[in-house]
């Protein structure tokens, strides 16, 4: 099986990354060659891409399937359904029946967004938000998919050789091949007004509150979280959106590039060079790593925040 850096992260997210590397291969290389042996394409993965991870690894799929299991062992009333996607529920005083659908979904994204019908904080209609989020996504890799299928399995001999010549001129003259890249989400729980990075899967770097040095989610957890230049966390502070972020359950760290009391130490400069990268001084991070939005300045941050903690009010019961 393959897993790229956001399925580790994934996994790192439910304890289990650390137990799968031992027994994990880091394919570091893609080489595509034709019938004479010719070098045509090569692919270089990152020893860490963007969630944090190696780019790409090779696990053997019992071995997976074991540790996830493990894992849901520590939770008695948890069944265990493999290729469902959930699209509905029940809830009494026994507990909680899904209805769930054959297909593979993001099984990070159904839970967080199960977890906030179940408490209250959003209707049951949000599990539907799926569909809108990811079909951009679902529709790129299967269309690029598609498209590099087609490129290596051409059966006219004189168009094999015309495309083994032009990828051959192109090594030749270290012309990269083009990175493949895909959309970030579609309509969905997403701010309505964001600077750049909306929708977009976030990175993970390093970080340093004072005690601890690690992946961002080592350090402070997985959830909402709000992470902003320390003067935009400050005026969060003073005008009270802080705490009321905090009373909804997302957590708010301050970034410094410099080891500052109070704040995360953004080592390797991840997050600065995200920021501004997108004009933005502020980011809130969704529980399944996606940007829920972000915002240029302390009050555009305002503005993020009291967006997100209306989002996650409780909603009001049927009369």
């Amino acid at each position: 099986m393959d897993a790229d850096d956001e399925t580790m992260r994934t996994f790192a997210g439910v304890g289990i990354a650390e137990r799968l590397l031992p027994g994990l291969h880091v394919q570091r290389t893609y080489e595509w060659r034709n019938g004479a042996g010719e070098l045509l394409l090569e692919h270089d993965f990152a020893e860490r891409g963007r969630s944090g991870w190696a780019e790409w690894y090779m696990m053997y799929q019992p071995d997976l399937e074991d540790a996830l299991h493990a894992v849901c062992q520590g939770f008695p009333r948890v069944q265990v359904s493999h290729r469902a996607e959930v699209t509905g529920l029940e809830q009494d005083a026994a507990g909680v029946t899904l209805a769930v659908a054959g297909g593979v979904g993001s099984a990070v994204t159904t839970a967080f967004k199960l977890d906030l019908v179940l408490r209250g904080r959003a209707d049951p209609d949000l599990l539907g938000s799926y569909q809108t989020e990811r079909e951009p996504h679902v529709r790129a890799v299967t269309e690029q998919g598609i498209e590099l299928g087609r490129l290596q399995t051409l059966r006219d001999p004189e168009a094999a050789a015309h495309r083994d010549r032009r990828l051959l001129a192109e090594r030749a003259a270290r012309r990269a091949p083009e990175k493949i890249s895909f959309p970030g989400l579609g309509a969905g729980f997403l701010a309505s007004a964001s600077a750049g990075g909306r929708g977009e899967l976030s990175v993970q770097g390093v970080v340093d509150d004072g005690t601890r040095r690690g992946l961002l989610d080592a350090v402070v957890g997985v959830g909402f979280l709000l992470l902003a230049e320390v003067g935009v966390v400050d005026e969060l502070e003073r005008t009270g959106s802080a705490a009321a972020l905090r009373a909804a359950g997302v957590g708010v760290h301050a970034l410094s590039p410099v080891a500052t009391p109070g704040a995360l130490h953004d080592v390797d400069g991840t997050y600065r060079r995200w920021l501004a990268g997108h004009g933005a001084a502020a980011v809130v991070v969704r529980p399944d790593f996606y940007v829920y939005g972000t915002a240029r300045d302390a009050a555009g941050a305002g503005a993020l925040a009291a967006e997100l903690t209306g989002a996650l009010d409780p909603v009001p019961a049927p009369l």
